[in-house]
């Protein structure tokens, strides 16, 4: 369970988080949304105890993370599955090897049984025949389901996803939110995904939150989400600027 209370955070000037509270229960799917700048990132580094308030607390199972040794701090870390944006793979390492690294630092596993783990992770995000390519030979959808294999390898108690389907093609978006979907349900697997895509949200989210002005301006269901009459929140949901810039397509 993680537990979110009241944290602010500012850089210089710029107040990013302004007292956010949120929890996420375990198995749950939550998806963060936000417009650019909204302070989404900075909240997901504050969950991997990247970088601490100024003020409150974070609790990963009963643990507040800005309390703990940097040990206690790596134990926490040990549990959570992190999907980046790009994929981040090691560009020198072939796909076996990305996620034998994983396994290695993660897990007590003998050869035999990482070879066991690595044939499974890869062959349910459906790319079996791709163990020894490069990360030059992938495209950027097969990066983010190598990407998402890696994150599972060592059956972490918790995934985060940072912006799981930017920059792929539809059918693609399809199938990484599908395998969100899968690994929240199938494995019980507590997923927190940071995205601008509705269609991410409409897909896979038992839960919705809504950062706006460096708060949590909406905490509710996919259904309140979108029969909300909120203008910020039916803005940002159907894509529509609130300013009238001057200009609209007839």
């Amino acid at each position: 369970m993680i537990n979110v209370s009241n944290i602010h955070k500012t850089f210089k000037d710029k107040d990013v988080l302004r007292g956010v509270d949120f929890s996420i229960q375990s198995g749950e799917c939550v998806v963060v949304i936000g417009k650019s700048g909204s302070g989404k990132s900075v909240l997901l580094k504050h969950l991997l105890g990247l970088i601490s308030p100024d003020k409150g607390s974070i609790e990963i199972d009963g643990l507040k993370l800005d309390e703990l040794t940097y040990r206690e701090l790596q134990r926490v870390r040990s549990k959570i599955g992190m999907v980046f944006q790009s994929g981040a793979l090691f560009d020198s390492m072939n796909v076996y090897e990305n996620l034998k690294i994983a396994i290695d630092r993660l897990t007590n596993l003998k050869q035999n049984q990482i070879d066991d783990r690595i044939e499974q992770c890869l062959d349910e995000v459906g790319m079996k025949e791709t163990k020894l390519f490069m990360p030059s030979e992938l495209s950027g959808g097969m990066k983010k389901r190598v990407g998402i294999a890696r994150a599972i390898s060592f059956k972490p108690d918790y995934l985060f996803y940072d912006e799981p389907t930017t920059g792929l093609d539809p059918i693609m978006s399809d199938t990484i939110n599908k395998l969100i979907y899968k690994f929240n349900k199938k494995n019980k697997i507590t997923t927190l995904v940071i995205t601008h895509s509705m269609k991410t949200v409409f897909e896979i989210a038992d839960r919705v939150l809504m950062l706006y002005d460096g708060k949590i301006y909406f905490n509710g269901s996919v259904n309140d989400i979108k029969n909300s009459k909120d203008i910020i929140i039916s803005s940002f949901v159907n894509g529509k600027e609130i300013l009238d810039l001057g200009y609209e397509k007839q």
